[in-house]
């Protein structure tokens, strides 16, 4: 299958919460199911289960090898994240964020209760006075995918600690640092895997795979604040750099034009 022709199939499905799309024949709920629909390679062997998670949820053999399923995996990937801020000279200064695996009802609950359903269905940050008070991710998501989100709502945590002015910016600009964040966090993981030595096996071929097509879900969304953010965020990020985009917000409390 051409590339063009597989990213517009991707396109064309979307990976935002809430897309209207009919459901495959092959049950994944992570967003590997669109890539091993697409991708002619990618076919599962006959006779492959599909284990049921504790919300109904099912995992294809991909996802379950990489799935992050407990806290001590979950909490190992928040380790490798902080490094990645580190090296970005972005140290996180709050050395200890509340961090939960849940399920779709749990998940559910959570954004009822802080009254943010309106926010994509995978993930939940609760910020108060200054301080990230928790996170919240659905369990069973590759890692790849889990990094993403992770990288994305560490962000977060960031702009509350180091930027006076945060609850100041718009939500464009506050969801397009993030987006901008967890694309570099995936372009990392790509330049890492390229570098590897490891010997090919179906599971690092499969990252390999999983990790551009994330990278390009978030260049190609154009929803609001997702998409329009990213897009906004990256064009400055591009011309000052991602230091000195942040330092104009934290001299300015702006955005720079």
């Amino acid at each position: 299958m051409g590339k063009r022709r597989w990213w517009g199939k991707f396109l064309a499905r979307g990976m935002r919460t809430g897309d209207v799309i009919p459901r495959p024949a092959h049950p994944c709920p992570c967003p590997c199911l669109t890539l091993s629909q697409s991708d002619s390679f990618m076919k599962f062997p006959k006779g492959s289960t599909y284990p049921t998670l504790s919300d109904g949820r099912r995992l294809c053999p991909e996802c379950r090898d990489s799935a992050i399923m407990d806290d001590q995996a979950f909490k190992a990937l928040e380790h490798e994240i902080r490094e990645f801020y580190d090296y970005l000279g972005m140290k996180v200064h709050q050395r200890t964020i509340p961090l939960y695996l849940v399920n779709e009802q749990e998940m559910k609950e959570s954004k009822a209760r802080d009254g943010k359903n309106n926010v994509e269905g995978r993930r939940h940050t609760l910020v108060a006075h200054s301080r990230v008070v928790s996170i919240r991710v659905l369990y069973g998501l590759p890692r790849l995918f889990t990094g993403q989100i992770l990288t994305h709502e560490m962000m977060h945590a960031w702009h509350v600690l180091e930027i006076d002015g945060y609850f100041n910016l718009s939500l464009e600009v506050k969801e397009g640092l993030c987006e901008v964040l967890a694309h570099t966090w995936l372009g990392s993981q790509i330049r890492s895997m390229s570098k590897s030595k490891a010997a090919p096996s179906p599971l690092f071929d499969f990252e390999k795979k999983l990790a551009k097509f994330l990278r390009h879900g978030i260049e190609s969304r154009t929803d609001h604040p997702y998409g329009t953010g990213f897009q906004l965020v990256k064009r400055a990020t591009d011309m000052y750099g991602l230091k000195g985009t942040l330092d104009y917000i934290r001299m300015t409390g702006g955005f720079p034009s």
